[in-house]
C-alpha cells in the first residue's frame, strides 16, 4: 500500500518515531507510571510555552475546550471575533451554552483589526435596563465577560495579529478575559500567553504537534481559575476546578488517551530542542515557499496580504480551474491537499505546511503540483 503524505490543514503527517513512542505498553491511569508521564508532559509544555499558568489535558478535540472556556468563564456576555468558519463555530458554541453573544465580523479572507475590537469593546450595546432584565453582571454599565479570538483561521488561511488584539482588550477593557483558539498555530508561531495576557489558550495534538487527533490542552490563567470557581452550571467533564484537583496529583478526572500522551512527551523533546522561535521560523519559511508557488501560477490567495498564515495556505481558484480534479491528481502521486472549507468548499484548496514537515518536503510537494498543472495545461 502506497502511503499518502498529508499536507492537509489537519490532521497532519505523523512520523514513524512518534508512532513508535505511542506503542509503549499500556499503563494504568491511576498509577505512579501515569503520574510521571503526566508530570513530564506538563513540565515540558510549561518550558516550551514559558508559562506559569495551569495546564490541563483533555481527551477531546479542541472544540471541547472552546466550550470549556465559555462554560467556565462567561457569566453573561462574550465578544467573538469572526473571520471564517471556525471562528463562526465558536460563536455557535457560546450561543448553545446560553450566553449573550456580540461579534466583530470581517469578510472571509480578511484579518480582524484591533481598532474594530476596540470600537466594539468601548460600546455598551446591552446596558442599563436591558442588562438588569437579563440579570447580566454590571460594572459601571455592562461589560463583556470575555473576548474570544481565533489566532489562525484554518478555513481561510488568515493569521490575526494576536498580540495587538490582546493588547487592545487589555487596554480598553482590562477586566475581560481573553480566550484564544490556537489550534492551527500553536507550535508553528510565537504565542506568549503570560506576557500577552491570554487567559485560556487552546490547542490540540493533530496540527503543529504532528500527532494523531484525540488530545487537547488548555493553558489557564489565575484569573480564569477565579472566574471558574465562581461559576455554576458548567458541567463536569470540562470543569477547570475539577481538572485542577486532579492536575495537582498529575492526573485527569477521567481516563485520558494514554498512548497519545506518550507521543506528546516524545514530541515535546523535539519541540524543546527546536524552540518556539525556531519552529516559527521553519513554518514561516515553508509558508513563503508555498506562497511563492501560488504567486508564480497567478492563483488568488484567500487571505489578504500581510496576514497570511505560516501553517496553512488557502487558494481560491479562478473560473475554469477544477480544484477537486487537481487535488485528485496530486493525491494519485502520493500527496494529499485539503479541500476549501466553508464558503470555499469545492472552490479552492489548502496546503497544510505544519508539524514535522521541512522546507525541502514542501518543495517536493510543489514540484509534484507543478507537474499536475503542466500536464493539465497540455491537454
Amino acid at each position: 500500500m502506497i502511503h499518502t503524505k498529508l499536507f492537509l490543514a489537519g490532521p497532519t503527517e505523523v512520523s514513524d518515531e512518534m508512532f513508535q513512542a505511542m506503542s509503549h505498553p499500556m499503563i494504568g491511569h491511576r498509577s505512579k507510571d501515569y503520574q510521571a508521564l503526566h508530570e513530564s508532559v506538563v513540565k515540558k509544555l510549561r518550558r516550551f510555552i514559558g508559562t506559569t499558568h495551569e495546564i490541563f489535558i483533555f481527551t477531546s478535540s479542541a472544540t471541547g475546550v472552546m466550550e470549556a472556556a465559555v462554560r467556565n468563564c462567561v457569566r453573561g456576555k462574550i465578544l467573538h471575533t469572526v473571520c471564517g468558519a471556525f471562528s463562526e463555530r465558536w460563536v455557535d458554541i457560546s450561543r448553545a451554552c446560553g450566553k449573550v453573544v456580540e461579534t466583530v465580523d470581517v469578510p472571509f479572507g480578511k484579518a480582524v483589526r484591533p481598532e474594530l475590537v476596540a470600537s466594539e469593546l468601548a460600546s455598551d450595546s446591552i446596558g442599563g435596563r436591558q442588562a438588569a432584565t437579563l440579570q447580566l453582571p454590571r460594572d459601571d454599565g455592562y461589560r463583556f465577560d470575555a473576548v474570544a479570538i481565533t489566532h489562525n483561521e484554518t478555513s481561510s488561511g488568515v493569521m490575526n495579529p494576536l498580540n495587538d488584539l490582546c493588547e487592545t482588550v487589555r487596554r480598553v477593557q482590562p477586566d475581560a478575559l481573553i480566550f484564544v483558539d490556537a489550534v492551527s498555530s500553536f507550535g508553528g508561531s510565537i504565542i506568549k500567553p503570560d506576557e500577552w495576557g491570554i487567559d485560556v489558550l487552546i490547542f490540540g495534538t493533530q496540527k503543529c504537534l504532528a500527532l494523531p487527533p484525540g488530545l487537547a490542552f488548555a493553558v489557564v490563567s489565575p484569573r480564569a481559575m477565579v472566574r471558574s470557581q465562581e461559576m455554576t452550571d458548567k458541567g463536569y467533564y470540562f470543569d477547570f476546578i475539577e481538572m485542577k484537583k486532579y492536575a495537582d496529583k498529575n492526573m485527569t478526572p477521567a481516563t485520558p488517551a494514554i498512548s497519545l500522551l506518550f507521543g506528546v512527551d516524545a514530541q515535546l523533546d523535539r519541540m524543546l530542542a527546536e524552540g518556539m522561535e525556531g519552529r516559527a521560523v521553519r513554518h514561516q519559511d515553508m509558508a513563503m515557499l508555498a506562497q511563492e508557488w501560488v504567486a508564480r501560477h497567478h492563483l488568488p490567495f484567500t487571505a489578504e496580504e500581510g496576514f497570511r498564515s505560516p501553517t496553512v495556505t488557502s487558494i481560491s481558484v479562478p473560473e475554469g480551474f477544477n480544484s477537486d480534479e487537481f487535488r485528485k491528481k496530486v493525491k494519485e502521486k502520493g500527496y494529499a491537499l485539503a479541500d476549501g472549507y466553508g464558503k470555499l468548499k469545492g472552490k479552492g484548496f489548502r496546503i497544510g505546511h505544519m508539524g514535522d514537515w521541512k522546507v525541502e518536503d514542501v518543495g517536493e510537494l510543489l514540484r509534484v503540483m507543478d507537474k499536475v498543472i503542466n500536464s493539465s495545461s497540455k491537454k
